[in-house]
């Protein structure tokens, strides 16, 4: 999946009539998130902010001009903690990809065009579930072998 047009729960919602709230949004609240490919490469944007414990705020605010009314959606610390322990475990696994993913995304925002390289990482860091097949191998299977092509699993290996 590479927006919410493809996703199951975005079109399970406008069969029901009801759009969900995630769809091609700029911000996502912690009850939004389902680690599909754009929430995760959103979460990597804005990874060092969750990482000292903060949601990052709704960037579209409340609409509010009253200076006492503060625009944006508290949530707790816990939130930031849980998503960022995801986030980080996710990316653990994948090594200096990992980390040159995050770079990208934290120092050039969501709309930057990823490497190849960075995009498998986030293909593989996203999803309901955490893949329990390795990165290494997962990476090969589907980028292909060193010469760049497939492998079907009964040539593995030879």
């Amino acid at each position: 999946m590479t927006d919410c047009t493809t996703c199951k729960r975005y079109l399970d919602s406008v069969k029901r009539g009801k759009v969900l709230l995630c769809y091609n949004a700029e911000w996502y609240s912690y009850g939004m998130i389902s680690y599909c490919r754009p929430q995760m490469r959103w979460g990597c944007s804005v990874l060092p902010m969750l990482q000292i414990g903060e949601w990052p705020p709704d960037p579209k605010g409340t609409g509010y001009t009253d200076g006492g009314i503060k625009s944006g959606v508290r949530i707790p610390s816990k939130a930031a903690e849980d998503f960022t322990a995801e986030i980080e475990a996710r990316l653990k696994t994948c090594g200096r990809d990992g980390q040159d993913l995050v770079y990208l995304l934290v120092n050039n925002g969501t709309d930057v065009q990823l490497t190849p390289g960075t995009q498998q990482v986030l293909k593989y860091i996203s999803g309901w579930r955490r893949k329990r097949q390795s990165y290494k191998s997962w990476k090969y299977e589907n980028k292909g072998g060193q010469d760049g092509r497939k492998t079907c699993s009964h040539h593995k290996g030879k």
